[in-house]
């Protein structure tokens, strides 16, 4: 299974879109993208692992409660295999939107 597929496993019923958000997505939101790929446990020089570093921007209007949602997020990654989040949140005040990024890593077979 594509790294990709299991983000979009872990959101659930969440709309989601990988790279680039439309011009008018829907209120609750996730864009996800790479932010590393890294070979890992070398053999005859060629990696046997694929390392890869993962965002999941999750965005929501300013004033929901988004508490249970990010908690739930990051265990359903936890379960997909992904290592446990760094989470950062944002209040993006220019278009009404508080911004919760999930930092993770995942390890495949190359």
């Amino acid at each position: 299974m594509s790294v990709f597929r299991k983000i979009r496993n872990a959101v659930g019923n969440i709309t989601a879109y990988p790279d680039i958000a439309p011009k008018s997505p829907p209120s609750e939101y996730i864009v996800y993208n790479f932010s590393l790929i890294s070979g890992e446990a070398f053999g005859d020089d060629l990696a046997t692992e694929e390392v890869s570093g993962v965002q999941v921007h999750y965005f929501v209007p300013i004033g929901t409660n988004y508490l249970a949602t990010m908690e739930k997020l990051k265990q359903n990654f936890i379960n997909e295999g992904f290592t446990h989040p760094r989470i950062y949140p944002y209040v993006e005040e220019d278009i009404n939107k508080v911004h919760i990024v999930f930092d993770m890593e995942i390890e495949m077979e190359a």
